[in-house]
């Protein structure tokens, strides 16, 4: 590698480590997207579509009509139809199965079609009334949502303190970025590292990562980048692409962990297996430059490209530099001004530095 080439690929990787803290992102809420179908009881014995559809219409087992919804929704044992699955969940809703009503608020929350926000909303809000924590958790989010940035909605912390006491643990750990963001509430790291603690001890996936970045950078509780490895594998191993990449940074600068560019690179993998975008940066980074594997441009920059295409900012900025210097790619300085305009308008800085003025 020429000297010119090794300090593009190396200023873009210090700039890229550099983008945010030790954590690599803010702690978050998780996503508030589908929910995962419900699994058939222990001991009981799954039954056919055919024997689901006779149960629902003939008998009106709300049970079967609710867990036909979930095949079609999945597709298992059946085509998946989201239409279908919709319309056992409202069946099953519409006589009283509160479980009905909150997949299909799910569905409906997905849904681009006008109104259907609006109904998924009121759907959460009659299952939380009537107790059912998780949609409590699910409502909460949803008006995190619909508020956004730049407005707070003082229903969202309430809503996850009962479904957290109640022992949703993704309500936990959205509980916790509402303290760590001081989201409508008096910012409280040390309250949010708690209950972060709650969310990771209920589910490996939810919290565990998000306790980790503030072990890692000693916010809430003292700084102890060991125990943040410890923690980011905890939550790599259920499956947290987050935990995985910030297990990968540990590994790659030898924080609270010996210093391991190659299982620094498998980590990101995972991570960027998952589409996580920053693992796809960092492992880019690392094709980029050699280190820990073998030297891989063109990936390097395919892998950049997929990062940027899922807003991260830092990864137009480096999908710039190789269309510009022709790392892995053929110059282009057309389509490099547009990886760094994306960038820019990704708020990553060195981007915007890159746009004439």
């Amino acid at each position: 590698m020429s000297a010119a080439r090794s300090c593009i690929w190396l200023a873009f990787g210090t700039l890229l480590l550099a983008c945010g803290s030790a954590s690599g992102r803010a702690s978050a809420p998780v996503a508030v997207g589908s929910a995962k179908p419900a699994p058939t009881p222990s001991g009981a014995v799954e039954l056919t579509a055919a024997q689901y559809t006779t149960a629902c219409h003939a008998a009106n087992d709300l049970k079967a009509c609710f867990q036909l919804g979930v095949m079609f929704e999945t597709g298992h044992g059946v085509e998946k139809d989201l239409e279908r699955a919709a319309g056992m969940y409202a069946q099953a809703c519409d006589s009283g199965e509160l479980e009905g009503c909150v997949s299909l608020a799910i569905l409906l929350q997905r849904s681009s079609r006008h109104g259907d926000r609006g109904r998924a909303e009121y759907l959460f809000s009659r299952a939380c009334d009537k107790g059912i924590a998780k949609a409590c958790f699910r409502l909460g989010g949803l008006l995190f949502q619909e508020a956004g940035k730049d407005r707070v909605d003082p229903r969202v912390a309430s809503l996850y303190i009962e479904a957290c006491d109640a022992g949703v643990a993704g309500a936990c750990n959205n509980l916790g970025f509402v303290f760590a963001a001081g989201y409508g509430v008096t910012k409280d790291e040390a309250r949010a590292a708690a209950l972060y603690g709650k969310a990771c001890d209920l589910d490996p996936a939810s919290g565990c990562s998000n306790l980790g970045s503030l072990f890692a950078d000693g916010r809430g509780v003292p700084k102890d980048e060991a125990r943040a490895a410890a923690l980011y594998s905890k939550a790599c191993e259920a499956r947290d692409a987050f935990g995985c990449d910030g297990l990968g940074r540990l590994l790659a600068t030898g924080r609270g962990v010996p210093k391991d560019e190659s299982r620094a690179a498998a980590e990101y993998s995972r991570a960027c297996d998952n589409e996580y975008p920053p693992g796809c940066a960092h492992l880019g980074t690392l094709l980029a430059t050699g280190r820990g594997v073998d030297k891989d441009e063109r990936r390097a920059a395919a892998l950049f490209d997929s990062a940027c295409n899922w807003g991260h900012g830092g990864a137009c900025y480096a999908l710039g530099l190789a269309l510009r210097n022709g790392l892995g790619v053929s110059k282009d300085q057309a389509a490099a001004a547009s990886a760094f305009a994306h960038g820019c308008a990704l708020d990553h800085e060195s981007s915007c530095a890159e746009i004439p003025h």
